[in-house]
Formats: structure tokens, C-alpha cells, sequence
């Protein structure tokens, strides 16, 4: 994995484009309350050694303790039976985005 997290970065360098990597959450990470999985460990960590800035949005998904509200957080952000976000969960993501985004942060 790290060899294709290398290429991810060495690619858009390559063409003068600056990286950042976010990580978002599966519907399962937010069912299990797996907030501070392996992928969002790994890829931090690796960011952190490159100097690549790096943006965690699975906090913005914390379904809270009981299976009903995970649910529901579910349900209101993910596109029902599918891993990926809805209007919603799309606009929740792209509001904190806009707001930590500073393009001083961008690797070169």
C-alpha cells in the first residue's frame, strides 16, 4: 500500500499539482463506530511523513453510542444500500472542507 500511496503523491507532482488526502467513512465504520480505523491511521501517519497535508472527515459521521442513532446517521448521509454519500453526506463533507481549505496547506 505504501508503494501505491507513493505513486498517488508522485503522480500529480510529476504535472505541478498540489495533493491533499482526505479519508471519509463507509456506512460499516459508522455502524461500528470504527472511527479510527486502520486506513485513516495508515494514511495519516503516511501524510505526516511526506509532508502531505491530510484531512480526516470520519468525526463529521459519529453515529453516537446506540445502534438507532448510528442508523439513523446512516440513513440521513449514505445513499441506501450503497457505500456512498448522499446530497447530504456530500454537503456536510464539502462544508468543512471549504472551511479548513487553505491552499497554503496543499503540498507542492
Amino acid at each position: 500500500m505504501v508503494r501505491h500511496m507513493t505513486m498517488l503523491h508522485d503522480l500529480p507532482r510529476e504535472h505541478g499539482i498540489r495533493l491533499t488526502v482526505t479519508v471519509f467513512p463507509h456506512p460499516n465504520h459508522v455502524y461500528h463506530g470504527d472511527l479510527d480505523s486502520i486506513w485513516v491511521r495508515f494514511r495519516s501517519d503516511w501524510c505526516s511523513s511526506q509532508g502531505i497535508p491530510f484531512s480526516d472527515f470520519f468525526p463529521l459521521f459519529d453515529g453516537g453510542r446506540s445502534k438507532q442513532s448510528k442508523t439513523e446517521m446512516i440513513r440521513r448521509y449514505f445513499i441506501v444500500g450503497d457505500t456512498h454519500r448522499d446530497e447530504s453526506g456530500h454537503r456536510v463533507i464539502a462544508e468543512r472542507f471549504l472551511s479548513d481549505f487553505e491552499p497554503s496547506r496543499l503540498a507542492p
